[in-house]
């Protein structure tokens, strides 16, 4: 179901670009003594978020941006004060938009890393994704819907999304509308039904046109 507003009986925006998902498990320490693991943590976050301002676009005039916020940060246990801790970790969350080049900022955590004497451990890494405007399966979707009397929207989605498992990143999003997608209270919009199917019949229609050996 994409996220999209509701409009009357027809089905939501195609979303052509999105970023995409990193949970970053990011600095996890096994050194006793030394500093101190929390402030060396804070430290981390700090150097992070002057890496994150240099290298992603985290404001937009268009709200395309990327997205990076600290999810959690942990040291020691609760009630426990008699006993420095000798392991904490800082949980990092980041969503780039295409545009931006990760690879770079990458390497500059890994060393950031290497020079607090912490452990970078990603649990995902992906860039952001975008559909080529001149994919032949796209261009069929877009005339199908035309033709089953739609009206096209390209959009542009700021949370991760399967999409990005496509080859190439070559996908989108795009379907029924809903009321409150992942809310609690998520709801179907049930007049978005059958135009909706009407538009897969004419990209089925449309697919058929398309010249033999295309390819997305």
């Amino acid at each position: 179901m994409a996220p999209a507003a509701l409009r009357s009986g027809w089905v939501g925006a195609i979303t052509q670009a999105t970023n995409c998902l990193k949970v970053l498990d990011a600095f996890r320490s096994g050194l006793a003594g030394g500093s101190d693991l929390t402030e060396r943590l804070l430290s981390a976050r700090e150097a992070l978020r002057d890496l994150f301002a240099k290298h992603l676009t985290l404001k937009a005039v268009d709200g395309w941006q990327s997205l990076a916020r600290f999810a959690y940060i942990q040291v020691g246990t609760p009630g426990i004060y008699n006993i420095t801790p000798d392991r904490g970790s800082l949980g990092v969350e980041i969503r780039p938009i295409p545009q931006d080049d990760v690879s770079t900022m990458r390497a500059d955590i890994e060393a950031l890393a290497a020079e607090q004497q912490l452990e970078f451990r990603p649990s995902a890494w992906e860039c952001g994704v975008t559909c080529a405007p001149e994919n032949p399966y796209l261009k069929a979707l877009l005339a199908g819907i035309e033709a089953a009397g739609g009206d096209v929207r390209i959009g542009r989605k700021g949370a991760g999304t399967s999409a990005r498992f496509a080859p190439r990143g070559q996908g989108v999003v795009w379907g029924q509308t809903g009321i409150g997608p992942h809310a609690a209270g998520e709801r179907h919009y049930i007049p978005s039904i059958d135009p909706y199917y009407r538009a897969l019949e004419a990209f089925a229609v449309e697919l058929r046109k398309a010249p033999t050996g295309s390819t997305p």
